[in-house]
């Protein structure tokens, strides 16, 4: 059905999609060997068949570009630091910090990895999508239409984009590397370990024995650089977090998948969804445009889902440094820093210039002024030798479309170096797998959660071997699931990081999965649509349990104690319980870390934080006394919090709480980026709407605190699930749509179906797709009409 938002905009959006390429017919005079026949079904979905690899994926690369080139060109442009080129100074930071982190370089060693026969795959691709441009230069999409951009020719380079920008965007605790640095005058080591104390809030973990805050309390450290934010500025996010799991007994006896990958709210969408068939090859799911393939999905035997293993793989070093020789000190030894200019070229012809310092940790991030004594240097895979790190994530990905058995996916799983995933499986035969995969750093002389000395012996010194990453087979629960959450036990030798996401979701998986008796399709739509949170019950008795005595704190504690843990957009329990964090913060922190307050608010949704120390332990108060030197109670702290909470709710929607909604705060909006000013932001736009789930709920809905707080960030960017017992009964829900084409009818026909729940019919033939079709495409060379 033709959405009733474009009905609503015609005939506007006649105009926007007027050039929109070709689902039905013939298109003739194209290098292929022979036909290739496209598939489309009702939701916008293709199915691509072949003769052949090199057709299929050379058909993959020219649908790709025609319903998401303009998508392809920001994300090639990103990682190769080139938006300012066409977006103007406004993304000149974005730009510096690509460069710093060398997106260009891992864009280069990505391609350096593929095999002589993926790198084959690769340039078909890649022919695809420029035989699109070649022959659509007066058909563009409006987006180039409108800024007057003719797209140059791709390059291999530009293929392997999507991983670096999404091996950086699943990073953790960057943010909270910096923001030890910014605190580092003003908090303890145990005022650090409450704010942010990992698993020991739910454990009896230890946290790795670092002196960070008192080796580096009195250095002077330069600014850090616009460009050093400006990645989480721009895309207002943590990073990525994702449910899977799998079953052996699903539907007759065989394996059951489900996964939700959480992404960042984009327009158009993250994933493409689509099937691609030739001898030899036979694969469905989805995958980014700009690269080819699929990510995730399934073959005739074996399904897969992902999930972010939640590796650091970034480590802030500070150095010792002359500011008048521009030399620092590594491994107690003086060595000069390598000075380099980086140019951007602006859309008036104009260019900016930047100095690079270079030191052998990695690029500085922050200024060299005249009365700094110390330096940070950011060191991540983009900015280490190219020699130290074989990639070869794009030929794993490549190579599932062979995968027969889940150990096969063991296999590809070790070619996946710069983004670690929790990969979740099952095949035919009836095995279930987890297999970890990534590069995880193996640091000298420090834990990595906290900055390391890099003028002491500090440093990388190679990765943990495959064999000995985290992995499962065949459980006896005959169940496995990962979200997010840590998945080695507290004494691991392996520990890929400090910065779990918190237990919640996981908690409610496998509560779910043990409890709903046979597993069938339908029970993992609801469980992954599952809006309630485990984290009230966990916290609120700890809370609560205290006296109260405001008339207003007294009423918004009776409505959280008979909160049942639902964060429907109609909850006005859910609306009161997600201020908490954020007013006990103000009242503990504001007086010791003033404005990075704002910067420890990004990562309080997703992070364990202080709310979760106070709750194991009351005594953590006592680390922040108020400007009086007086300690709270947990009583005296919740009176307050409670109280503010009233004041400011109330003046948002009136006196009565009963009234509040957690979908009035709560808002779901897909913002185009480039939806500048009311008549673009109506045309591009969709939403808001209310918004069930929050960051702790199984159907995630992340939300920012900071910047315009309450508006939804991070949701399942997709929810897929596939059983084993028969290569068409897969269903798929997507958040927007398949086309990147404003005013196209695939541009936003998912989105009901996606806030209400639903899904699609996602069969591997095209013939399984019942109903009517998108049209059937001719991709030919031949010049025959």
């Amino acid at each position: 059905m033709y959405n009733t938002a474009m009905k609503k905009r015609f005939p506007t959006a006649f105009f926007m999609d007027s050039k929109a390429p070709k689902r039905r017919g013939r298109i003739v005079g194209l290098p292929f060997k022979e036909d290739v026949i496209i598939t489309t079904d009702k939701w916008g979905i293709p199915r691509i068949k072949a003769a052949n690899e090199s057709d299929l994926y050379m058909a993959q690369g020219y649908i790709h570009a025609s319903e998401r080139l303009w998508q392809m060109e920001s994300i090639r442009r990103f990682a190769s630091g080139t938006l300012s080129e066409i977006a103007g100074e406004k993304f000149l930071e974005l730009d510096h910090f690509a460069r710093l982190a060398g997106f260009p370089e891992v864009c280069r060693r990505a391609v350096t990895g593929l095999s002589e026969d993926t790198k084959t795959q690769a340039e078909a691709y890649l022919s695809g999508i420029n035989e699109f441009i070649r022959t659509h230069q007066n058909r563009l999409p409006l987006e180039f239409r409108s800024i007057g951009l003719k797209p140059a020719s791709w390059t291999l380079d530009d293929v392997t984009a999507n991983l670096v920008v999404n091996s950086w965007y699943l990073q953790t605790n960057y943010l909270e590397e910096i923001l030890a640095i910014r605190t580092r005058k003003k908090l303890s080591r145990e005022q650090w370990d409450a704010l942010i104390p990992g698993m020991s809030a739910f454990e009896d973990e230890n946290l790795p024995e670092d002196t960070y805050f008192e080796n580096f309390r009195e250095l002077n450290i330069g600014k850090f650089l616009p460009a050093a934010y400006s990645f989480y500025k721009e895309f207002k996010l943590i990073c990525g977090a994702s449910n899977n799991w799998v079953t052996s007994d699903g539907p007759g006896g065989k394996p059951l998948v489900a996964n939700d990958p959480h992404l960042g709210i984009q327009v158009p969408q993250i994933w493409f969804a689509c099937g691609l068939e030739c001898p030899g090859t036979e694969i469905l799911g989805v995958g980014m445009p700009g690269f080819p393939g699929i990510i995730i999905g399934r073959t005739p035997t074996v399904a897969w889902g992902f999930t972010n293993v939640m590796t650091d793989i970034v480590d802030l070093f500070v150095l010792r440094i002359n500011p008048e020789t521009k030399t620092c000190i590594v491994n107690g030894e003086e060595t000069a820093l390598i000075v380099r200019k980086e140019i951007y070229i602006l859309p008036d012809g104009g260019k900016e210039t930047r100095t690079v310092y270079e030191s052998p940790h990695g690029p500085l991030i922050t200024e060299i002024e005249p009365d700094t004594d110390a330096a940070v240097a950011l060191k991540w895979y983009g900015t280490m030798p190219g020699e130290k790190m074989n990639d070869r994530t794009g030929e794993g990905i490549l190579a599932f479309s062979k995968v027969k058995i889940v150990s096969d996916l063991k296999k590809y799983g070790s070619y996946l170096a710069t983004i670690g995933q929790n990969i979740v499986a099952g095949d035919t035969e009836g095995n279930i797998l987890w297999q970890a995969t990534g590069s995880i750093p193996i640091r000298r002389g420090y834990s990595g959660r906290l900055p390391a000395d890099g003028s002491a012996d500090h440093d990388w010194i190679g990765f943990v071997p495959y064999e000995e990453m985290p992995c499962s087979e065949n459980p006896a629960e005959k169940y496995i699931a990962t979200a997010n959450h840590r998945t080695v036990p507290p004494d691991s030798k392996v520990m890929p990081t400090w910065s779990w996401a918190q237990p919640w979701r996981i908690w409610r998986i496998r509560e779910r999965l043990e409890s709903m008796g046979k597993p069938t399709a339908e029970k993992f739509m609801e469980l992954q649509n599952n809006t309630f949170s485990t984290r009230p019950a966990h916290l609120l008795g700890a809370l609560l349990n205290c006296e109260l005595t405001d008339s207003r704190a007294i009423e918004l504690a009776e409505i959280l104690k008979g909160w049942d843990g639902n964060c429907g957009k109609h909850s006005t329990a859910c609306l009161v319980f997600n201020q908490l964090p954020v007013q006990i913060s103000e009242i503990l922190l504001r007086g010791y870390i003033g404005d990075d307050l704002e910067l420890y608010y990004t990562l309080l949704p997703f992070f364990t934080s202080l709310l979760e120390s106070i709750t194991k332990d009351s005594n953590v108060l006592g680390l922040f006394p108020d400007k009086n030197s007086e300690v709270y109670t947990v009583g005296t702290l919740m009176e307050k919090a409670l109280v503010e909470i009233w004041k400011g709710l109330s003046q948002r929607y009136g006196r009565n709480p009963r009234r509040w909604q957690w979908g009035a705060f709560h808002k779901l909006l897909y913002r185009h980026p480039g939806a500048e000013g009311r008549l673009k932001s109506w045309l591009l736009n969709r939403g808001p709407w209310p918004a069930d789930g929050d960051w702790t709920t199984v159907n995630v809905s992340g939300f920012s605190m900071s910047v315009k707080p309450g508006e939804v960030t991070t949701i399942p960017s997709m929810r897929f699930i596939a059983s084993l017992e028969d290569k068409d009964a897969n269903i798929l829900c997507l958040p927007l749509g398949q086309s990147g084409r404003p005013g196209n009818r695939f541009y936003d026909n998912f989105i009901l179906r996606y806030r209400t729940g639903g899904y699609v019919p996602f069969p591997m033939r095209p013939q399984g797709a019942s109903g009517r079709t998108g049209g059937v495409l001719v991709l030919s060379s031949s010049r025959d009409s």
